[in-house]
């Protein structure tokens, strides 16, 4: 099997707006913060890696109990990094609290996140190389 090649092109547009777009033209814009000379109107580079963070334990969590004849009816995750004060200023903790909904048991639900966040989620794997990474979940049925 050959390995998969993705890539992604980022432009200034104006001030402190940027925009990427991947390999299939989706546009993501992004700026500074407004203390860095942002307008406000973006996400920052840093909240987009937060973002997709949760969008591939999404993802993921689908893929797998799918895999199992399992689904959700609903799926949220709230996730939360603490930067360090020095540079560089990486997260030191980013925390994700997933809230699924559906037919499931406990010990499904805690076995496919634990197989996503260690394995499936390539950015999971990244980020837990670098910060404290750590998760939970409320499951409603």
């Amino acid at each position: 099997m050959s390995k998969e090649t993705m890539s992604s092109t980022v432009k200034w547009l104006n001030n402190m707006k940027f925009e990427g777009v991947d390999s299939h033209f989706h546009s993501i814009p992004m700026e500074a913060t407004i203390r860095f000379g942002g307008s406000g109107a973006n996400p920052m580079p840093l909240e987009l890696l937060l973002s997709s963070l949760g969008g591939c334990i999404g993802v993921d969590t689908k893929y797998l109990l799918k895999q199992n004849g399992k689904d959700y009816r609903s799926f949220e995750v709230r996730i939360e990094g603490i930067r360090r004060n020095d540079l560089p200023r990486i997260f030191e903790k980013i925390h994700a609290h997933v809230k699924i909904a559906g037919d499931l048991d406990a010990q499904t639900v805690k076995s496919t996140l634990d197989l996503v966040m260690t394995k499936m989620c390539p950015i999971a794997v990244i980020v837990a190389a670098t910060t404290d990474l750590t998760w939970d979940f409320e499951l409603t049925r």
